[in-house]
């Protein structure tokens, strides 16, 4: 119907300017997508023609490429309107990375400049023509390579993939030029310059990472121990890389900059720094273990998990159980789409979900292990205290999620309310509080320019005013970026700011509220404790109402009349089905739709994939999943109801249904 509704608004309308743009798919491939623009006179409207239709986000970004391109050309936008056609073979799932690939195709059109016909790029645009780092980089390069392109553009940051550098790689490997642009001023430099030719490219130097000494108060310091500890295993782990190859210098680098993170006072950011590091080189190191072994520390790794100790919670500890009871919960989250993936998923994928898993749990049981240390101090945590507050945690998150969706705040959602089911108010609460946070800062900061989100960071004096150890230290994580922005200019560095800003902040009040609610000083709240939310693995409701012999008659009537209608509907689509001669879904099938669910959040934690498609495509499968299963319980019912035909009397499709059935 969209396509019906474009073609009669522009049927006149007919690129001139055409780029293969590489993407990543549904299944985490590169691919190669058909993008053209057309620019006629008029009024500024843009016209976005994709096939197939996967996200609003597209369309977005082709408003900002319309604004980026017509700015840079100096031609105003609201004399023009804008046609662009977006064609794959395959469900995308990165829409904004082909925002610069559409600003040069616009600018293009506007100035009458050819652009060569043997050059890509990927990255998004922001309305100031910045260039912000997307994922699949090395997935769309090689998909470029494959398809004769000669030159890509990248984002600025973005040339070392997993311990590569494209730059020297891409030319050796592929015959591919790969260069880093920081605005669609650097990509038009590049963008038309004759076909064939090899790029000069001026060589670019980053400065050495460079940040102010910071001091946070002393209920870090067991935080700081762990960090140092983390370091010094994380150099061990480099130690055995091969010298020789390239992953071993990178992650060098990496190593030496945590330690000077340390010795800054950044001990979150020193932490992170050397724990990303770490899973590089243990991935490397067992990257050609067997599946056998692979199976074995998996099985090793979820017994860990389901063996995962904290001592009381207090007053005292209470952030350092919830950290390490968090990061326990984020490990079995990974170990379950790992095991349930395993036959599945790329070999790479797999090993990482293990090394992940396996690092999150030992993250979990050194914060259990400073927890114990100051166990004694503090009034006891009674956590059934805290089911009302999580509840009301949760409902409040999902409110905002929903308006504005944020992928690793959908994450974040879902373990909450994994939490909340197995009895662990305190860590659904704050696990909640992650996700209200970074949907608060998407809404807020989204569509802030580098400039706006500048002036928006708070200093370092902001630090004084938080009291929680968590607060301080993803607060001092904020300035971190903001030094990596001023050191790259790369504007997702001020986003990350004031991502982590706003977590600081909602953290700090989170963990006095949870000690207000448990002495009774606070009440509990009441908005949002009827259900935690579509998505919990079992509906639950705490709301605290008088209990009744018998369950409210409105309740059996609406139970009712849904439970007819869901049969009305059953019975309607069998019919249809059955007249239609459609294939039903099978076991196999639900399973596959499963595990392409399971491979969605691997991608949304290599990066392949951006967090608004990543919310529609998790949305998609997960209806299109409900429905498959509703349908096969149906059929099956309805199977074991009938008289069954007799096995030597079937014909040879009757057979293979039988077969089917046993199975």
């Amino acid at each position: 119907m969209l396509l019906v509704v474009l073609a009669l608004a522009f049927p006149t309308a007919t690129a001139l300017t055409s780029m293969r743009a590489p993407a990543v798919d549904a299944a985490g491939n590169g691919v190669i997508t058909n993008l053209s623009a057309d620019v006629k006179p008029g009024t500024g409207k843009v016209f976005v023609d994709v096939y197939p239709f996967f996200t609003v986000e597209t369309q977005q970004s082709s408003r900002t490429a319309a604004s980026s391109a017509s700015d840079l050309a100096k031609i105003p936008r609201n004399t023009r309107d804008f046609f662009y056609e977006i064609h794959a073979n395959a469900e995308l799932v990165d829409g904004p990375s082909g925002g610069l690939a559409l600003s040069l195709l616009t600018y293009s059109e506007l100035t009458g400049s050819k652009i060569r016909h043997d050059l890509t790029a990927t990255g998004t645009i922001s309305a100031d023509g910045s260039v912000g780092k997307i994922g699949g980089v090395m997935e769309k390069a090689k998909a470029a390579a494959d398809n004769g392109i000669r030159v890509f553009l990248i984002p600025v940051g973005q040339a070392t993939q997993d311990g590569v550098d494209l730059t020297t790689y891409g030319s050796a490997k592929w015959g591919l030029q790969v260069i880093e642009v920081r605005n669609l001023a650097d990509a038009v430099q590049f963008a038309f310059t004759p076909e064939g030719s090899v790029l000069e490219v001026p060589t670019r130097v980053i400065p050495d990472l460079s940040v102010k000494k910071v001091s946070t108060a002393a209920n870090t310091e067991p935080f700081r121990l762990i960090t140092e500890k983390v370091v010094s295993e994380t150099e061990a782990a480099i130690s055995r890389l091969d010298h020789a190859g390239p992953l071993y210098k990178v992650s060098k680098s990496e190593a030496n900059a945590s330690r000077y993170l340390l010795g800054q006072g950044y001990y979150y950011s020193a932490a992170n720094t050397a724990f990303l590091t770490k899973i590089a080189a243990e991935t490397a190191l067992i990257a050609n273990a067997s599946d056998l072994e692979l199976k074995s520390r998996l099985e090793a790794a979820l017994k860990r998990a389901a063996e995962f100790q904290t001592p009381a919670t207090t007053t005292a500890n209470l952030e350092w159980v919830v950290g390490a009871q968090l990061r326990r919960y984020w490990a079995i989250d990974k170990l379950n789409e790992t095991r349930d993936g395993f036959a599945a998923a790329p070999r790479l994928s797999t090993v990482q979900g293990i090394v992940i898993s396996e690092n999150w749990l030992e993250a979990g049981e050194q914060l259990a292990t400073a927890a114990k240390r100051i166990s004694a101090n503090g009034a006891p945590i009674d956590d059934s205290k805290l089911r009302g507050y999580a509840s009301s945690a949760i409902s409040d998150a999902a409110k905002l999620v929903e308006a504005a969706p944020d992928g690793e705040a959908a994450l974040r959602l879902k373990t909450a309310r994994e939490e909340f089911s197995a009895g662990q108010f305190a860590v659904a609460a704050t696990d909640a509080t992650f996700a209200h946070a970074f949907a608060r800062a998407a809404i807020d900061n989204g569509e802030k320019t580098p400039a706006e989100a500048a002036k928006a960071v708070a200093g370092p004096e902001k630090l004084k005013s938080l009291d929680g150890a968590w607060s301080q230290l993803y607060y001092t994580h904020s300035l971190y970026s903001v030094a990596e922005w001023n050191r790259s200019g790369d504007a997702g560095d001020l986003l990350n700011s004031l991502k982590l800003q706003q977590l600081a902040k909602e953290l700090d009040s989170g963990f006095k509220q949870i000690v207000l609610v448990n002495s009774g000083a606070a009440p509990t709240p009441s908005s949002g404790q009827g259900q935690v939310g579509p998505g919990s693995p079992m509906a639950l409701t705490v709301t605290a109402t008088q209990s009744t012999p018998f369950p409210d008659p409105r309740l059996i009537v609406l139970v009712g009349l849904v439970l007819v209608l869901l049969s009305i509907i059953a019975i309607a689509y069998g019919l249809r089905t059955r007249a239609a001669g459609i294939r039903r879904p099978s076991r196999l099938a639900l399973r596959e739709m499963r595990e392409k669910l399971d491979r969605l959040d691997g991608m949304l934690v290599d990066g392949k994939v951006s967090e608004a498609n990543y919310d529609r495509l998790r949305a998609k499968y997960g209806k299109l999943l409900h429905e498959m299963s509703a349908q096969i319980e149906a059929e099956e019912s309805a199977t074991e109801s009938r008289p069954q035909p007799r096995p030597k009397k079937a014909a040879k499709l009757g057979k293979a249904a039988l077969r089917r059935q046993r199975k």
